[in-house]
């Protein structure tokens, strides 16, 4: 930008250093500029000295081709980038000013550039640290209920909200069946429908371990991702509700699978980077250990018939309300039934 108002008519190509040589990043003027200086390139050792190079004194097939004359290195601790100049005065004079112009240019770009490099990097560790106090204020908020069904939907939401996924589902190995079976599901279009599975009112289906993608995540305790549904061999013949991908993970307690969470995606090419992966292999650690916690309080503090709390642990909540009721000045009954 700042050269366009200095040279409006300049030819100009900027390139940024990559993993594989230097990309060109935009240009004014070239018809047709290379993509890529190849990091083979002879121009790249001259530019890495430091010094501008006239492109008629390095044998640099790149930037010959595209009727480039000079080469000026944008630096910091190392080359950082590119600027490449078509013709840039009639005169020798016009010339030689241009040239102290364009080097100082470059010299102020590499800075900024290096500038720019460190902020992206520093903004990357702060969203970092971001990302990991939300999940552990998230892997916090799992240990606030002892509702199975609570702690499911905050689960599912909860990794749901942390990766690209717009629906999911929570599916709990069967101890007698030894089949999984949906427990949550969450993003479903028709909420009707989603509030009716997550009351248990409508069945969905079971799997058996080793069946589908949640079987074999199951059985093998290693995660599957599927970028698209659509055209993966895996649901070839099967109707599609999803064209999307697919994120599967195990919830594992000491190498045993209670279960597994799926997160899918809507639309084709939204797809889970490396990133959301991790998030959500850490979520489903932390969700793993909970639901075992959880399960655990209801096999000693609930009745399996009724599902009601049992007798002792009526007596210590009761104690706790009482607590609250004299604390606060609130009025208590207490309703007795017995079966």
């Amino acid at each position: 930008g700042g050269l366009h108002v200095a040279w409006p008519s300049l030819r100009v190509a900027l390139y940024r250093r990559g993993s594989e040589g230097i990309h060109l990043e935009g240009y004014r003027g070239f018809d047709a500029p290379e993509p890529v200086i190849r990091s083979s390139d002879a121009l790249l050792g001259r530019l890495e000295k430091g010094s501008a190079v006239d492109v008629a004194d390095v044998s640099s097939v790149t930037l010959r081709a595209m009727g480039a004359k000079m080469a000026y290195p944008l630096l910091a601790d190392s080359l950082l980038g590119v600027l490449v100049v078509g013709d840039f005065g009639a005169s020798v004079q016009e010339r030689e000013v241009a040239h102290k112009r364009l080097k100082r240019w470059a010299n102020m770009a590499g800075i900024a550039l290096d500038r720019a490099e460190w902020r992206r990097k520093n903004e990357s560790h702060q969203g970092m640290s971001r990302q990991q106090s939300d999940l552990a204020r998230l892997a916090r908020s799992f240990g606030m209920t002892h509702s199975l069904q609570v702690l499911l939907k905050r689960i599912l939401s909860g990794a749901i909200g942390h990766t690209v996924a717009e629906k999911g589902s929570l599916m709990l190995l069967e101890r007698e069946t030894q089949e999984l079976v949906v427990r949550v599901v969450c993003g479903l279009p028709d909420k009707n429908m989603e509030e009716r599975i997550n009351s248990g009112e409508v069945p969905c289906v079971r799997l058996k371990v080793g069946q589908g993608v949640a079987g074999r995540v199951v059985a093998s305790g290693a995660k599957e991702i599927i970028d698209d549904v659509k055209t993966s061999k895996q649901f070839t013949g099967r109707k599609k509700v999803n064209s999307g991908a697919l994120l599967c993970l195990p919830l594992l307690v000491e190498g045993h699978s209670l279960g597994v969470m799926n997160l899918t995606t809507r639309e084709p090419g939204a797809v889970f980077d490396e990133a959301m992966v991790k998030a959500a292999e850490t979520i489903s650690r932390d969700a793993a250990v909970a639901i075992h916690r959880t399960q655990l309080f209801e096999q000693t503090c609930r009745d399996p018939l009724t599902g009601l709390y049992m007798g002792h642990v009526v007596e210590a909540l009761l104690e706790g309300e009482v607590v609250r009721a004299r604390r606060y000045g609130l009025n208590l009954s207490v309703v007795a039934c017995h079966l």
